[in-house]
Formats: structure tokens, C-alpha cells, sequence
């Protein structure tokens, strides 16, 4: 089972990485938009915050549900999702601080950075990529994902 769980992770990088990577060195542009950047709409940061609270920390999966796109649930019925086995990898959110930063925001499509910061040191540093889209009418989660850069230097 955990390894149909780690196939579908990678296969959600490798599916993020093919969007967000447009230039390598040249600072990595959306390829699926040529829509204008816009200011981060508040809406979608609120979607993000609620969907780290819920989904990333395994609190409210029925909340977390519905922030979610189709996209991101894949083949999961909302059962599948609220047994917590879903394509979101986790992390202990109590114990650390959410700092967001936006990589990209445009007009139905965001990217933002979600560095965690702990409070301690028993718990790891974590860096993650959410892509949220509003193709739906209303800003949906449809990938997190490990951000691969890891600081200066690192091919970016």
C-alpha cells in the first residue's frame, strides 16, 4: 500500500514539475498559461492556509476534501480520502511555523512556496510547492508537493 502511496507522490511531483518548470535556469514559468501575473487573490492564500491546516496536517480530512481539485484526488472517493491514505504528504504542522511565499500567481492559477519553520529541533525544516487553480469558479488545491531547491546554488 505504501508504495502505490509513494508511486502516486512521485507521479504528482513529476506532473507538478512539468508545469512549473518552463526555463530551467531562466527562473521556471507556468507552461499550461500565458496568463498575465496578478497580486496573490486573498482567497486563494486562505484556500492554501486551510488546506495545510487540514490535508498537510491530517486534521479535518472532510474540510481538506473539499479543497482539493479533481486533479488531486485522482481515483480517491471521498471514503479513500478520510482514511487519510491520500497524495498529500504529511507534515506535523503543531510544530512548526507556515511561512508563504508566492513563486507565481496569475489570474486562475497560484503557486506559492510553504516553508515550515520548527519550533524545535526534533522536528525537521520542511519546504513544499501548493498549486492551487480556480478553473472550477472557486481556488482548489490541485498538488503539493517537496520543493526540490533546496537554497543558492542549487540549479536555479
Amino acid at each position: 500500500m505504501w508504495i502505490g502511496v509513494a508511486v502516486l507522490v512521485i507521479g504528482v511531483a513529476a506532473y507538478t514539475a512539468t508545469r512549473l518548470v518552463g526555463g530551467g535556469s531562466n527562473g521556471g514559468t507556468t507552461t499550461t498559461t500565458s496568463q498575465a501575473s496578478v497580486p496573490l487573490d486573498p482567497k486563494a492564500r486562505a484556500v492554501a492556509e486551510a488546506f495545510v491546516a487540514t490535508a498537510v496536517a491530517r486534521k479535518d480530512l472532510a474540510k481538506s476534501w473539499e479543497l482539493a481539485s479533481p486533479e488531486l484526488r485522482g481515483e480517491l472517493t471521498r471514503a479513500d480520502w478520510l482514511t487519510g491514505t491520500i497524495p498529500v504528504q504529511p507534515y506535523p504542522v503543531d510544530k512548526a511555523t507556515a511561512r508563504y511565499t508566492v513563486v507565481t500567481s496569475h489570474p486562475d492559477e497560484a503557486v506559492l512556496g510553504v516553508a515550515f519553520i520548527p519550533h524545535d529541533s526534533s522536528t525537521p525544516a520542511g519546504d513544499f510547492l501548493i498549486t492551487l487553480d480556480r478553473s472550477s469558479g472557486e481556488w482548489l488545491v490541485s498538488s503539493w508537493v517537496p520543493n526540490s531547491q533546496v537554497g543558492p546554488g542549487s540549479g536555479g
